[in-house]
């Protein structure tokens, strides 16, 4: 099988037909739109099935592994941020579903029902919920700050946030 591979300016593959499956008219457009023809191995090199590498083509008309860029202050910033507060927001739910709540949120809002076991869950939870994302967002600053040689794990980060307490 041939294939007609359009690349874009990195080398890397961009829109793909099966040669087989166009018109010589369609082909011949194709080709004259910057199309190159490929071999079904050539083909397979690029996607990743010789040897689970994905590959691009070089200015010279070669084949070399792809290396991703590296990724910027920004998208490791995010990466931080989304795994810290995913982790404690994952926290929080999970101590609200330990006494029966739907989530942490479900807990804050039965502050002031009238019920007092409630009552004083609810005033808990609100409670605890804004100290522990006081904390959480003091080592999020920590962790894109540079104050911190690494960004703690799942069970590290909870073990440096307030624990609820619950007085009936």
């Amino acid at each position: 099988m041939i294939y007609l591979i359009k690349f874009d300016h990195n080398g890397r593959r961009s829109e793909t037909f099966v040669k087989e499956e166009k018109t010589p008219e369609q082909v011949q457009e194709l080709l004259n739109d910057g199309f190159l023809e490929i071999s079904e191995t050539e083909y397979q090199l690029l996607i990743g099935n010789i040897d689970g590498q994905e590959y691009v083509r070089t200015s010279s008309g070669e084949f070399e592994p792809y290396v991703p860029p590296a990724p910027t202050q920004d998208e490791i910033n995010l990466q931080i941020q989304q795994r810290i507060t995913g982790d404690i927001q994952d926290y929080l739910d999970e101590k609200a579903k330990e006494l029966n709540y739907d989530s942490c949120l479900s807990a804050c809002s039965y502050f002031n029902t009238g019920v007092e076991k409630f009552d004083k869950e609810g005033a808990a939870f609100r409670e605890w919920r804004s100290a522990v994302w006081s904390k959480g967002y003091q080592i999020l600053n920590e962790c894109i700050s540079g104050q911190r040689s690494s960004v703690p794990d799942k069970i590290l980060l909870i073990s440096e946030l307030p624990v609820l307490e619950i007085t009936y």
